[in-house]
């Protein structure tokens, strides 16, 4: 119980730092804590631009008698892809399989359950190693870089685990891939579709579409939790792949996230939130203004 009880009292204890973000204090008309944020963390000038173009794309009148209504149309649906997409992606790599039944998983090269679990322990060291090296180089090598890199990395090392367990290699030769894959799955997916996820959908609609893309995110780890251990008990998988075949479908996967990123992801680090779906958009050749993302608020007077 104490392990769980401090952090938890850690986070309770730093969140009282965190300030409101400048577009809920707009929101609410609180207008120079919005612009005393923005001042922090970039110079005064940039600061005042981003200040003017979130006050343009909301008013705090429109706020208060409007309700928004989120419909499907030809600018929503392709944003919902992307974020659908990057949510799904962020699973089908195999991430929480490896979490989730690592030792099992482990058990088919390490020789004894004890071994398992010591290998486990470094992996989630491994992960954790990665995250604070994310968090130190995002900024600098943008989104859409480091999420290709991770989605080619992580073909790359489970393709190499899965020839690794294919082969029967022993030692730290068996591991290394996956150790090399929760590096850069840390660095990359891990953590920075969490950020695109915020900053792919305009104001409007953000809440709903983060919302549905989350939700096929825990659909897809529902799937994969649950197929793979059938995969990793059928016999025949188990004689022929010697429990790498779950493996070499996450690798596939991958291989095929690289590819929709590349192609329907712009990048969105340094791109005011105003401006990144309408990048996103042109990934698929489509031009709109942002009042078509939501439907016209209801005129009880006509």
């Amino acid at each position: 119980m104490t392990t769980t009880l401090v952090p938890c009292a850690l986070f309770i204890f730093f969140i009282a730092f965190i300030p409101e973000s400048p577009r809920w204090n707009v929101l609410k008309g609180r207008d120079k804590e919005a612009l005393d944020t923005l001042s922090k963390i970039s110079n005064s000038t940039h600061a005042a631009s981003v200040f003017q173009e979130i006050k343009n794309s909301f008013s705090r009148e429109a706020a208060k008698k409007h309700k928004v209504h989120f419909r499907l149309n030809k600018t929503t649906v392709p944003l919902l892809i992307v974020g659908i997409g990057l949510a799904v992606g962020n699973q089908i790599s195999g991430i929480n399989v490896i979490q989730y039944f690592g030792p099992t998983l482990l058990k088919n090269v390490a020789g004894s359950t004890d071994s398992a679990l010591l290998q486990t322990f470094w992996l989630s060291v491994c992960q954790f190693t990665g995250v604070l090296i994310g968090m130190a180089v995002t900024d600098k090598l943008g989104r859409r870089n480091l999420l290709l890199m991770g989605a080619i990395t992580s073909a790359i090392f489970l393709a190499y685990t899965f020839v690794a367990f294919y082969y029967r290699f022993s030692g730290l030769l068996a591991v290394v891939g996956l150790f090399a894959y929760m590096v850069f799955f840390g660095m990359t997916w891990g953590q920075i579709v969490w950020t695109v996820l915020g900053e792919l959908f305009p104001t409007e609609v953000r809440s709903i579409c983060v919302g549905i893309s989350i939700c096929a995110m825990s659909m897809a780890n529902f799937v994969i939790s649950t197929t793979f251990p059938v995969l990793n008990s059928n016999a025949y998988l188990v004689d022929v792949f010697h429990g790498g075949f779950p493996l070499l479908l996450f690798a596939i996967f991958s291989l095929g996230m690289y590819f929709f990123t590349f192609r329907y992801l712009p990048e969105t680090g340094g791109v005011s939130l105003e401006k990144v779906h309408a990048r996103v958009l042109e990934k698929f050749n489509i031009e709109t203004g942002e009042e078509v993302l939501v439907s016209e608020p209801t005129n009880p007077s006509r």
